[in-house]
C-alpha cells in the first residue's frame, strides 16, 4: 500500500469524494476485514455525512453501503482508542433522529 495502514482507508475516501469512484474501497471490504485501527480526523466525518446524503439522494444503496461500514470501521477505532469524536461531531444523534 502506498499509504500507511491506518491511513489507507481515508486515502481511498478521499479519492472517492474527488469523484474517483468507490471501487477500490469496495474491493479492500471485501478482500479482508480491516483489523488495523483507522485514523480519521473530524474533516473527514464532514465529508463523509455529506457523500452519505448525497448517495441517499441518487438512491445508490451500493455505495451507501460501503460508506457505512466504512463509518463502522472508524466507530470500532474510536472507541478503542478511548476518544469520543463520533459523539462530539453527533453522529449518535443523528443516527437516532427519526424523520
Amino acid at each position: 500500500m502506498a499509504a500507511h495502514a491506518e491511513d489507507y482507508l481515508e486515502s481511498l475516501l478521499i479519492d472517492a469524494f474527488k469523484g474517483k469512484g468507490y471501487q477500490k474501497i469496495s474491493d479492500l471490504l471485501q478482500e479482508r476485514e480491516t483489523d488495523t485501527l483507522q485514523k480519521y480526523s473530524s474533516s473527514l466525518l464532514s465529508q463523509l455525512d455529506k457523500a452519505l446524503r448525497r448517495e441517499l439522494d441518487r438512491n445508490d444503496f451500493h455505495n451507501v453501503s460501503l460508506l457505512l461500514k466504512c463509518i463502522q470501521l472508524y466507530f470500532k477505532s474510536d472507541l478503542q482508542q478511548g476518544t469520543s469524536l463520533f459523539i462530539e461531531q453527533g453522529l449518535v444523534e443523528k443516527m437516532s433522529i427519526t424523520p
